[in-house]
C-alpha cells in the first residue's frame, strides 16, 4: 500500500515533469514560429522525453537524502548511488539520440527548416521516439515504486 507521504512524492514527481515539458515547451513554439523544422511534433516529443530524464536525478537524490523507508527496505537507499548512475547514463544516451534525430528523417527528403510532404505515421513516430520512451518508462516505473516503500 502507497503512503501518504509516497502520493506526496509522486505529486513533486508530476510536477517536476510538467515543468519540464513547459521548459521545453515554450522555446519550441517560439521557435516554431520563427523558423519552423518539418516533423516538429515528433521532434518535441522525442526531446522531452530525453530532456525531462533529468528530473529523475534530481527525485532520486531527493527521496535518498530524506525519505523514510518502511521496515525492511533500508536497503533501498544504499542502491540509490547506483541508480543515479543509471538515471544519468540515460540522460546523456538519450540526448546523444535526440541529437542525431535528423537522420531518422532523411529518407523523407526534407529540408532542415520548413515542412514535409510525408507526414508521420503513428507507428513512424513510436519508431522514432522508442528508444528515449523506453528509458523514460524504466524510469518512471522506478519512480513509482520506490514510493511503495516509503513510510
Amino acid at each position: 500500500m502507497i503512503t501518504t507521504n509516497g502520493i506526496n512524492w509522486l505529486w513533486s514527481l508530476a510536477t517536476s515533469v510538467s515543468f519540464a515539458f513547459l521548459g521545453l515547451l515554450v522555446p519550441n513554439l517560439y521557435k516554431q514560429t520563427r523558423t519552423p523544422r518539418p516533423h516538429n511534433r515528433a521532434k518535441f516529443l522525442n526531446e522531452f522525453l530525453a530532456r525531462h530524464l533529468l528530473v529523475y536525478t534530481t527525485y532520486f537524490a531527493a527521496i535518498a537524502l530524506t525519505a523514510d523507508f518502511k521496515i525492511g527496505y533500508e536497503w533501498i537507499r544504499k542502491s540509490f548511488a547506483f541508480g543515479l548512475s543509471i538515471t544519468f547514463g540515460f540522460y546523456l544516451v538519450a540526448m546523444y539520440i535526440t541529437i542525431h534525430q535528423d537522420t531518422f528523417f532523411r529518407a523523407h527528403g526534407c529540408a532542415e527548416f520548413g515542412g514535409c510532404n510525408h507526414p508521420n505515421t503513428a507507428s513512424e513516430t513510436f519508431r522514432f521516439c522508442r528508444q528515449n520512451l523506453m528509458m523514460a518508462l524504466v524510469l518512471a516505473s522506478a519512480g513509482v515504486l520506490v514510493t511503495f516503500a516509503m513510510k
